[in-house]
């Protein structure tokens, strides 16, 4: 069965997953970038945010136009499940 993680999905709850406080968006949008994850727009990632939140992966809090991440225990769950999916024997 497949994950039901896209690999920038996965790769954005890896990098929420070593904060231990909510993690900023506009830094996680400036980190997947960096990586090399796509040139999306501020919409669009905050669309793609918004599917990780709707999906149970992330919790979000807002501070004016300020939004953060953290990622859930169901978020963590689908990660692991990703990563024994992509090493798995063959």
């Amino acid at each position: 069965m497949l994950p039901e993680l896209s690999h920038l999905q996965y790769l954005a709850l890896r990098i929420i997953e070593h904060e231990k406080d909510f993690f900023a968006g506009t830094e996680l949008r400036r980190e997947l970038l960096a990586r090399g994850a796509g040139n999306r727009s501020l919409p669009a990632f905050y669309l793609f945010m918004g599917r990780l939140v709707v999906a149970g992966h992330v919790t979000h809090k807002r501070a004016g136009s300020n939004v953060s991440y953290r990622i859930t225990k169901t978020g963590k769950a689908a990660m692991r499940a990703a990563e024994r999916f992509f090493t798995r024997d063959s």
